[in-house]
Order: C-alpha cells, then structure tokens, then sequence
C-alpha cells in the first residue's frame, strides 16, 4: 500500500515528505493510523549524522498515538478500531520492566534470544 512519510533521506538535511510502499502487516504486527507522533531527541541525533548507528533512508517519528486499522496473525491483543499508543521498541510483557507503573522500556525483547 502507499502512504506518505516524512523520510529522512540524508543526514543534516531537511526530511522529505513523499510516498512510500508500505507492506501490510505481518505475523505479530500491526498497521496504526498515526494521528499525531513526534521526532524525539534520539531521533534528532540521528538525524544530524552524530548517531554512528544511524542510517538513511529511514522514517522518523516513532513515539506515536492512532488507531489501528489491520492487525497480522497472531495478534491477539488488539483489534481494528483500538486507539493506541506506539513506542520505540516492543515489549514482552512479562519481564519486570513492562510490569512495572513506572517504565515502558522492555529490557527482555533487547536480549539476543528472546522473540515478541
């Protein structure tokens, strides 16, 4: 499917926004609507050129609120209409980090061989 995004296509330049392809969602993935979402400060970083993990071409705007349109398989926990709230990374579910009130960053899913 098409949709616009505002690519970053080079460090230190301007984003583009243009129109991409955009696959439908996979096994244990899911398509939001982006109604609002915001560049962060490691986004930004990034952006500049500093980050030595950076890359272009890539999409910014990964803290985000919509509502989901289409869910893949194996998806259980949400259905199309579900407002939401999208992170940078995702999450177990299980590990003290995402039981916890006080974060949302899942430690567990960064481990090498651990799967969603």
């Amino acid at each position: 499917m098409k949709i616009r995004a505002a690519v970053l296509e080079e460090f230190a330049k301007p984003l583009n926004v243009t129109e991409v392809d955009l696959a439908e969602p996979r096994a244990g993935e899911v398509l939001v609507r982006l109604e609002a979402c915001g560049v962060c400060h490691t986004e930004m970083y990034t952006a500049s050129g500093a980050d030595p993990s950076g890359y272009a071409p890539t999409v910014l705007g990964h803290e985000g609120a919509g509502i989901v349109e289409r869910i893949g398989d194996r998806v259980t926990s949400l259905a199309p209409g579900d407002r939401v709230v999208t992170l940078f990374s995702p999450q177990c579910r299980e590990c003290v980090h995402c039981l916890s009130p006080d974060t949302n960053l899942c430690l567990a899913i960064r481990e090498p061989d651990s799967s969603p």
